[in-house]
């Protein structure tokens, strides 16, 4: 949520959660890169802001999710 606020400018508040899977923790000793990959996709709302991420290294995938924030 926090990269999002940035990114967009805006307070958000989380609406609800589709699906939210955890698949792996993030060692940094192992792990010292990550990549968040978050795609914003579209809505008929204006006030609400539908996301699809993951969060994952070169070979593994540490977390996959699907949400939806309302603008506060």
């Amino acid at each position: 949520r926090e990269l999002l606020e940035i990114h967009l400018s805006k307070k958000l508040r989380l609406s609800s959660s589709k699906n939210v899977k955890f698949s792996g923790m993030i060692e940094p000793n192992i792990s010292s890169q990550i990549t968040i990959d978050i795609q914003i996709l579209p809505t008929d709302s204006t006030q609400e802001i539908k996301i699809k991420a993951s969060i994952f290294s070169k070979d593994q995938t540490f977390c996959k999710y699907d949400v939806e924030y309302l603008e506060q």
